[in-house]
């Protein structure tokens, strides 16, 4: 009887090691594809950014993710995932650009032997002239996925 509780206790303790590790993401490199777009001068225009993430933690809480020197912290309850990644940028010469953190809520789905992040994100851009004044400042909004 005490040999079959502990075997019980074993297969148990197994069990639920196995589900709560496939609840994490696996940590590694992954792209981030965000797409959306926004209206300039009654014109549509469209956005499509690509990044390298590297996803450093993952737990059933939360899911840390670096771009560049940033870390961002996305919360995370069950299969959705929101928060505030940090991507930003800077760049240009005389006329500037600025992309800003995005905003993003979306689900985490299996796929095989890795996870995938998807959902909506919105994100600021602004076009700077040379003299850090902002020409232009709008919210593109729009779907990304990091797998």
């Amino acid at each position: 009887m005490k040999m079959q509780k502990n075997l019980f206790l074993i297969i148990f303790m197994a069990l639920i090691m196995i589900s709560c590790s496939k609840e994490k993401i696996t940590i590694g490199t992954y792209i981030g594809h965000f797409q959306g777009s926004y209206t300039r001068d009654s014109l549509l225009y469209n956005s499509d950014r690509v990044y390298n993430l590297n996803i450093i933690n993952s737990s059933n809480d939360e899911i840390v993710i670096k771009y560049n020197y940033s870390n961002s912290t996305l919360s995370r309850d069950k299969n959705r995932v929101s928060g505030i990644l940090d991507i930003s940028e800077v760049g240009g010469s005389d006329i500037g650009y600025y992309w800003g953190p995005a905003a993003i809520s979306g689900n985490v789905m299996d796929e095989g032997d890795r996870n995938i992040i998807s959902g909506d994100f919105s994100q600021t851009y602004k076009i700077i002239s040379s003299v850090d004044s902002v020409q232009f400042e709008t919210v593109i909004k729009g779907t990304f996925t990091i797998k």
